[in-house]
């Protein structure tokens, strides 16, 4: 940008010098044609170069964006897996713990379930990804 502007005000310039010149009657030399017509090229140059450099940002902001959603969507996706493992573990554990007072007030006297929930269920969220 600050190229694109340098060569800008430094065109307005020349131009402006010029213009000066041809009204005072004198004639425009070829290095100074040369001079603005590089400055313009230059200038062009500038411009396309920070044009390519906006549509290469917003590129990487769209891919950004995109990026960013995919991640919330897979943080939804394992939170609600998890909470429905969870659900799961702790309604079996219940159903396992109402059978076991069931059977107990029978006589039985076991007293209820022989592993816990928690053990039953470990595998459910591995602790890292499984390797490949």
């Amino acid at each position: 940008w600050v190229e694109r502007q340098h060569y800008e005000q430094k065109v307005q310039s020349l131009k402006s010098s010029l213009s000066e010149q041809v009204q005072c009657g004198k004639e425009i030399s070829a290095e100074q044609l040369e001079l603005l017509q590089r400055n313009e090229r230059k200038r062009t140059e500038s411009q396309e170069l920070l044009d390519s450099m906006q549509q290469h940002l917003w590129s990487a902001a769209e891919i950004k964006v995109d990026l960013k959603t995919a991640f919330q969507k897979t943080a939804s996706t394992i939170t609600q897996g998890w909470f429905i493992n969870t659900g799961a573990a702790v309604c079996s554990a219940l159903a396992r713990s109402k059978a076991g007072r069931s059977r107990g007030d029978r006589g039985s006297g076991s007293g209820g379930a022989t592993a816990s929930p928690r053990r039953q269920n470990s595998q459910a969220l591995p602790p890292h990804p499984p390797e490949a």
